[in-house]
């Protein structure tokens, strides 16, 4: 689901809210609401029990790499 909705935001060009968080312990600059973003690039985390985790790295297609 997580890989989906990174997909999703790279094709849409918009920042999923964080909506597990109510009150963070810092002042941080979380994203409340969906917002426009220009983005080339998505990372998606997944963990889960027994060490089964994984990180997975897309990239909108015909982005140009910078470096």
């Amino acid at each position: 689901i997580g890989a989906a909705v990174c997909l999703l935001s790279l094709h849409h060009q918009i920042v999923p809210p964080c909506v597990g968080l109510q009150t963070p312990a810092f002042a941080l600059n979380l994203v409340r609401q969906a917002r426009p973003a220009n983005c080339s690039n998505a990372l998606c985390f997944g963990f889960g029990f027994g060490g089964q985790n994984v990180a997975i790295a897309f990239r909108r297609y015909g982005a140009v790499h910078s470096g």
